[in-house]
């Protein structure tokens, strides 16, 4: 009788360790799974939030055409008709801090981003003239008057405190966040490359 006794509580640790077991396979599961979902959230929301800072762009650049944008700020300042052009400076929600890459106008035409390599003329950067997917800035981009400085460059690894973009207007903004996205935007899979402009 001990014996059996023995053997059903040993049955009974066994079946009891292969449940936890399975428990806990199952909750990291069910969280990686969530992380994912939240993510995706986040990512739809970034999108919508870079657009929505696009067309508060292209509405200032009507509104004050010989004007050009320095600071994403100035956007929830009210235009000649009174309205905003931005309600909120909407922040990134992939990245912890919350900051945009700016892009900029670039002088040759086309779009300047200080995160990649290359000068300001719009050589080789993505959206310069000649590339795919290159903005038209025509309109009331052309003719804008230069500014002093146009703030802080980017720089690979975020935002840097050397060195200014000056004489360029922001044209759009992009996601710093080095993860991989869940989407595939303009047949880029890389967030740097997801360029948000008008």
């Amino acid at each position: 009788k001990r014996a059996a006794r023995k053997r059903e509580r040993g049955m009974l640790l066994v079946r009891l360790v292969a449940a936890v077991a399975i428990l806990m396979i199952l909750s990291a599961v069910a969280v990686q799974n969530w992380s994912d979902v939240l993510r995706r959230d986040r990512e739809a929301d970034m999108m919508f939030r870079a657009q929505e800072i696009v067309r508060a762009i292209r509405k200032y650049q009507r509104d004050k055409p010989g004007a050009p944008l320095t600071e994403l700020k100035l956007l929830m300042e009210p235009g000649s008709k009174r309205q905003f052009f931005l309600r909120k400076l909407y922040t990134d929600p992939l990245v912890k801090d919350g900051k945009w890459g700016l892009l900029y106008a670039a002088p040759q035409g086309g779009v300047y981003d200080p995160s990649t390599e290359g000068g300001p003329e719009g050589a080789g950067q993505p959206g310069a003239p000649g590339t795919p997917g290159a903005p038209s800035l025509g309109g009331p981009t052309a003719g804008m008057t230069t500014p002093q400085t146009a703030g802080p460059a980017l720089t690979a690894g975020g935002l840097g405190q050397a060195g200014e973009i000056t004489g360029l207007p922001i044209v759009g903004v992009k996601s710093l966040c080095k993860e991989q996205p869940f989407r595939v935007y303009k047949d880029n899979e890389e967030y740097g490359k997801w360029l948000f402009t008008v």
